[in-house]
């Protein structure tokens, strides 16, 4: 193929004259274009992840300052609880004390009703002894329930864990924590007994308008929903056991975790509720939960009052964004008209060198009409003197010798005139369908002696199914014939001139290339100009290629010439494709 620097001749009204145009400044577009919307989508990316990246570190700060909040909760309802057990042992072993020393029914009894009156925290005082029970004070009228298992905590004392009441049980026995003590009377003990709300009650000043719920997990895995931030519990508080996994998940103590839980029925809490867990010693080194949760949209609201800033900082990223968007776009849209003002100056500049190309064609025209006639008429009766001279002058005489090199340099001046003539007076005709093979093989055939004759080698590559042309086989011929011969007198002898073919966007292209010593580039600008050659003087009339340049832009093709792989001259004439309509869209006129 043509080296893309190669100097084209000017384009003919072929429909190959803009395909054949360098595309270098479209090239250059494509890439510039390319990389805008690279910068857009960078730029979008980038705003997009520095808007996530401070969404982020806004929601983690959030997040943060309600764990925080939530530890100091925890530590007050730890020390709260602490105190209790603390308060209710004490409270314990002063009622063990009075009912060891002082008989039913007297004053100190009833002083020490009116102290357990007075403490919230305290459901039922109970006798218990192997046989049943005897209820000594209490504020509901249930009986005590015996069935808890105690955990021993103390010297003579013992505490239950947190557990629902029976199912025949009021709510006085909602979640009941007590407390006993051994042998207070022979073979009795004293039980003491609280109540989930009394528990409720006190850790409710902790945790109000707080907007947190507690939960407590106790040593079993029974879930007691303590305190419910969107009002108080009037029904008793009942257990939830939990499922083994969500049970072992609480017990590693997540903090700041979006509960991802199950849902069902062993899972109480809420899916995607911030979730803190805190494990405390309790009463016999029993392990409880703490568990505080809060609705997500606690977290979320404030985010999005707080990501108001982030808002303003994204919408002036966003406005940086399109500024620059936009004047990346008006670049391209610059280019783009730039481009195609130099594709008018390209086109102009085209015309240009039509229309100079034109103008030495008729300059050559005008010379050829006016001297051919002059010349040939005197050089015919010149020839015809001299042919005669010569058949009176005898076989070997000194003066034929002489007439004969008259008459072979007034033959070339003859042959000059002629082809000034053919050249001045050529004319298109009619498109036909030509087989590109059959017209050089013909030509093959008419140049193989004089190939011989110099050891040069003839190649003719033109694959099968090749596709017919539209054009002349007469001018194709020419053109062909006068592209081989100048191949052949350019490798001298021992050379090689290759013939061949291919299809190229619907128009079939023909290469002639050689291994001689080239064109060189500051003489394919002019190369086919009338009377150009770089041949020796009197070896070539300069008007070969401009005849060939002609006859291929009559057959509505193009004519280029570069630097062939056989390291000499490529001459490519792009040739219009035979239609099935019968012809082409190539305008003769």
């Amino acid at each position: 193929m043509v080296d893309p620097g190669d100097i084209h001749p000017p384009s003919g009204s072929g429909r190959r004259g803009s395909k054949g145009e360098p595309r270098r400044l479209e090239q250059v577009r494509i890439r510039i274009r390319r990389s805008t919307w690279i910068v857009v989508a960078l730029a979008v990316a980038g705003v997009l992840i520095l808007a996530g990246l401070l969404y982020l570190q806004q929601r983690a700060v959030v997040v943060e300052s309600h764990l925080l909040r939530q530890d100091r909760i925890m530590e007050e309802i730890e020390g709260e609880l602490s105190q209790k057990q603390e308060r209710e042992s004490r409270l314990v072993w002063l009622m063990a004390h009075i009912i060891r020393r002082f008989p039913e029914g007297g004053a100190s009894r009833v002083q020490a009703w009116s102290l357990l009156a007075a403490d919230s925290g305290i459901s039922q005082l109970s006798i218990v002894a192997p046989r049943g029970a005897r209820l000594l004070w209490s504020r509901g009228e249930s009986q005590p329930w015996l069935a808890r298992k105690f955990y021993a905590w103390k010297r003579d004392l013992a505490v239950s864990d947190l557990e629902s009441p029976p199912p025949d049980r009021d709510s006085t026995w909602d979640a009941v924590v007590s407390v006993r003590v051994k042998g207070v009377e022979p073979g009795k003990d004293l039980e003491l007994s609280g109540t989930g709300r009394s528990l409720r009650r006190a850790v409710e000043p902790f945790l109000v308008n707080r907007g947190v719920s507690l939960g407590i997990v106790n040593s079993r895995g029974i879930w007691f929903p303590i305190y419910q931030r969107e009002g108080q519990e009037t029904a008793p508080v009942r257990g939830v056991p939990l499922s083994r996994a969500v049970f072992d998940a609480l017990r590693r103590g997540p903090r700041g975790l979006l509960w991802r839980g199950s849902g069902g029925e062993g899972d109480p809490l809420p899916h995607g509720n911030l979730v803190n867990v805190r494990p405390i010693k309790v009463w016999g080194g029993l392990e409880w939960l703490l568990v505080l949760h809060l609705p997500r949209r606690e977290v979320t609201a404030p985010l999005i009052a707080q990501f108001g800033w982030t808002a303003l900082v994204f919408l002036g990223l966003s406005a940086v964004w399109i500024i620059l968007a936009w004047s990346l776009l008006r670049r391209d849209l610059r280019l783009t008209h730039l481009e195609a003002d130099l594709q008018r100056l390209q086109e102009l500049r085209r015309k240009d060198e039509q229309l100079l190309y034109a103008e030495k064609l008729a300059t050559v025209g005008v010379l050829v009409s006016g001297l051919a006639h002059e010349i040939g008429t005197p050089l015919g009766i010149v020839s015809m003197r001299l042919q005669l001279l010569k058949r009176r002058t005898a076989e070997g005489h000194e003066d034929r010798k002489t007439l004969d090199t008259a008459l072979e340099q007034l033959d070339r001046v003859t042959g000059l005139i002629r082809q000034l003539l053919d050249f001045a007076r050529s004319k298109p005709g009619s498109p036909q369908r030509v087989i590109l093979s059959e017209v050089a093989r013909s030509v093959v055939d008419l140049v193989e002696p004089l190939a011989r004759r110099r050891n040069a080698r003839l190649e003719l590559d033109l694959p099968e199914g090749l596709p017919a042309i539209s054009g002349s086989p007469e001018g194709l011929q020419q053109v062909l014939l006068n592209l081989v011969m100048n191949a052949l007198q350019a490798v001298g002898d021992h050379g090689t001139v290759a013939i061949s073919g291919h299809l190229e966007d619907e128009c079939v292209v023909l290469a002639v290339d050689d291994d001689g010593p080239g064109i060189p580039p500051e003489h394919r600008v002019a190369v086919f100009d009338p009377f150009f050659t770089t041949k020796r003087q009197g070896e070539g009339s300069g008007l070969g290629l401009t005849v060939v340049l002609g006859l291929v832009q009559r057959m509505g093709g193009e004519l280029r010439v570069g630097t062939s792989s056989l390291g000499g001259a490529r001459f490519e004439a792009t040739l219009p494709e035979w239609t099935q309509e019968g012809g082409t869209s190539v305008n003769y006129s």
